[in-house]
């Protein structure tokens, strides 16, 4: 009897990627669908310098019924800069996910891993996920050892009426092409202070690396002449989409009620499920001194620009252990979180266990 096989994707596989991570939603009670339109590879470029996509295909007649990425990145490691690895879009169609597919699938990582390049991986699962939650972190045969690092509270920040701004000894304005290096050199001294926090450069800034973030994306908070806080409006729907498919329970029941009284509230409504959500994430958080309150007024600026001009949301992702997480409360929110974990085999289990008490940070635009 044939069987599965796994190896890299090719170009030509592009179509069918796409389709595999449409029709693969989050479940809950708004289901979504993250989707990488019009190009799965370019996204993918993301997630670090060298990716490699792996795709299980069906011995019958080729089909894609599986998908899972590895890339590779410069990240902080207590306080310096080392290889990381990082895990992500794992899909497998429904009907293929008992079995011992999973677990061959994870051999086959095994062996891309061996071929070296990082000790440990990281990745996120969604706390609504509770079938990968369950399953992933169980040591069952074949499996990596998953070590969970705690939640990451990737909320959304729903934008409304402009709001006042706190006032203080900063002021506040958008990067410019001649802001790289300062940019650059926020990141750094604040980055080298969590781990997992992805190293970004000037240089990179500067030639668009990241997928259309750019000096001018950036918010900064300017003190005494310097740049000491940092936060970039990043919009991605050029390439990645995030999709109401469907409502559940009783908000499924509640949303024309919702959607009436949005007006009187100064709230939107609630999406229209099939349609892409107008949305972008704020992210390269860094602030001198994790000082709160200038975090505060860089996010404001950045929901008040945002007033009034379609995007429904922006994404904000912080670990529940950062000093900076309780900016939240000063926010109308809709909650969505994940388990950050790190992932490893047994000659990873050294490096993950020398991680020191830093809070981590997860570039929600990275993932």
């Amino acid at each position: 009897m044939t069987t599965v096989r796994f190896e890299e994707a090719r170009a030509a596989d592009d179509p069918e990627l796409r389709r595999l991570m449409a029709r693969n939603e989050m479940p809950g009670t708004i289901s979504l669908s993250f989707q990488r339109e019009p190009s799965y590879f370019f996204a993918t470029g993301l997630q670090g310098d060298d990716a490699q996509v792996t795709v299980a295909r069906d011995p019958a007649d080729g089909e894609i019924i599986g998908v899972a990425t590895r890339a590779l990145r410069s990240a902080y490691l207590n306080g310096e800069v080392r290889p990381l690895g990082y895990l992500s879009d794992l899909r497998l169609e429904r009907r293929h996910r008992g079995g011992t597919l999973l677990a061959r699938g994870y051999r086959y990582l095994r062996r891309l891993h061996d071929a070296g390049g990082a000790p440990f991986y990281f990745t996120v699962i969604a706390e609504a996920n509770r079938h990968a939650l369950s399953l992933l972190p169980s040591r069952r045969a074949g499996l990596p050892v998953y070590r969970d690092l705690g939640r990451v509270c990737s909320h959304a920040i729903n934008l409304g009426r402009p709001r006042r701004e706190p006032i203080g000894d900063w002021q506040i304005r958008r990067g410019t092409a001649d802001d790289a290096e300062a940019i650059a050199d926020c990141l750094a001294r604040n980055h080298s202070r969590r781990q997992l926090a992805p190293v970004v450069t000037a240089e990179e800034l500067r030639t668009g690396r990241w997928r259309d973030l750019r000096p001018d994306c950036f918010y900064l908070g300017i003190r005494g002449g310097r740049v000491v806080g940092v936060a970039a409006a990043w919009d991605q729907s050029a390439f990645k989409q995030t999709v109401v498919t469907r409502y559940r329970g009783a908000l499924r029941l509640l949303k024309p009620w919702i959607d009436a009284a949005a007006p009187l509230l100064g709230t939107g409504r609630l999406p229209t499920p099939g349609l892409s959500l107008r949305s972008f994430y704020a992210g390269l958080i860094a602030v001198d001194h994790d000082d709160l309150t200038l975090l505060r007024a860089l996010l404001l600026r950045m929901h008040n620009d945002a007033c009034g001009s379609g995007y429904r949301y922006f994404l904000l992702g912080l670990h529940e252990r950062d000093p900076l997480a309780s900016v939240y409360r000063f926010f109308r929110v809709t909650r969505f979180s994940g388990r950050l974990f790190a992932v490893h085999w047994e000659d990873g289990a050294t490096a993950v266990e020398a991680l020191d008490d830093r809070p981590p940070y997860v570039e929600l635009g990275m993932l």
